[in-house]
């Protein structure tokens, strides 16, 4: 019988402050991680109809499509229902089929007018190709939280002719064949404050912290009473122009020497931060096998085995095979190793990828990863 192949990793970290005395990272701006409050991509959706199908269209068992077509003649003022035959006069046409469109709004939003590209995909039960297909004008609403959804407002309508995508025949583009019929621009700033979102994956109660402290230094810290607090905190007699609410969110009050909250907000978005907190990731991609460790990632001591392959990660001493041979110095460097020098140790004995990957998925389970991982698939 074959025994498992047992692997150790002495475990120690270096915490000699000379080790650490690298940069954490280049310097960026805080528009680079941060985005206005309310400024995101937007979704606008509807079911609408494409004719021009060279028999290509939903079967004439679909029964949906040809409702749909009903009521769009109907509307355009052939009602085939006082033929007598109703929605049967259009069985064998199979030149139309129902489609979903979407839009997706850019960050700033958009103006009453404006063009947008939309997106178009087969919905109903056409399996072969929509080539050829113009889309009959069709509402698009908002999927918004609150609204009515059996009287949702209509924001724009989309038509035009479809150009298929390369790779799939059933879905395409409508290049402008959005216009928008109301604005929709969320405002930047609400009661003279701005708030900034940090990007998830930035997301720290160290950098929202960081990025308060640039902004009230680059200000100046003063004191604001011409504006009062947000509802849930009391106002202070001196209280700084921004505040970290929480790991993501800042807001600031808006100086009154700033006439313009564009220009205000231009501002706030270049200033520099002097310094972006590491955070402790992994990121591992299931398909090709890649693994990227943050150099802050640590593991726990223990003992676990993955696929006939037993790991130990120790503390110093024994006999043991250094793979992180780093002086340890406290409590804390004595009861963890770098998930780098595991992974690096993997590689040298040649363990196949999809079993660091399980490896990997071992230690998250088992609580031993001292940061967070991320799977692509």
């Amino acid at each position: 019988m074959n025994r498992p192949f047992v692997l150790s990793v002495t475990v120690a970290l270096l915490c000699i402050l000379s080790a650490f005395a690298q940069p954490a990272s280049a310097q960026v701006r805080i528009g680079d991680i941060c985005r206005v409050k309310g400024q995101d991509e937007q979704k606008l959706i509807g079911f609408g109809l494409v004719f021009g199908l060279d028999g290509t269209g939903d079967p004439d068992k679909f029964l949906p499509t040809a409702y749909a077509t009903s009521m769009a003649m109907k509307m355009l003022g052939a009602d085939v229902t006082a033929m007598g035959e109703g929605i049967e006069a259009l069985k064998g046409s199979r030149n139309a089929a129902v489609v979903y469109v979407e839009v997706t709004l850019p960050p700033a939003g958009l103006s009453k007018g404006d063009q947008v590209d939309c997106r178009v995909t087969a919905a109903g039960a056409t399996k072969k190709s929509l080539k050829g297909a113009r889309l009959l004008p069709t509402p698009l609403i908002a999927p918004i939280p609150g609204e009515d959804p059996n009287n949702p407002g209509v924001y724009a309508y989309a038509s035009g002719p479809v150009s298929l995508d390369e790779d799939n025949p059933l879905s395409g583009t409508i290049a402008r064949g959005c216009t928008m019929g109301t604005n929709m621009i969320t405002p930047m700033s609400e009661m003279g404050r701005v708030t900034l979102l940090v990007d998830p994956k930035h997301t720290s109660w160290g950098i929202s912290k960081t990025i308060a402290d640039e902004i009230n230094s680059t200000i100046g810290a003063g004191s604001l009473q011409a504006y009062g607090p947000s509802p849930g905190y009391t106002r202070s007699r001196q209280q700084k122009f921004a505040q970290a609410l929480n790991q993501r969110t800042i807001e600031i009050m808006i100086p009154e020497f700033y006439d313009s909250v564009p220009d205000f907000i231009a501002d706030i978005m270049r200033t520099p931060i002097s310094e972006v907190p590491n955070a402790a990731r992994v990121v591992v991609d299931e398909r090709s096998g890649t693994i990227v460790i943050d150099p802050n990632v640590e593991i726990e001591a223990g003992v676990f085995s993955v696929n006939g392959i037993s790991v130990e990660v120790a503390p110093p001493g024994g006999n043991f095979v250094p793979f992180d041979p780093q002086p340890a110095d406290n409590f804390d460097a004595i009861h963890t190793a770098k998930l780098q020098a595991l992974v690096d140790a993997l590689n040298a004995i040649k363990v196949p990828s999809e079993q660091v990957v399980s490896i990997i998925r071992a230690l998250e389970a088992g609580g031993k990863i001292h940061g967070h991982v991320e799977y692509i698939r």
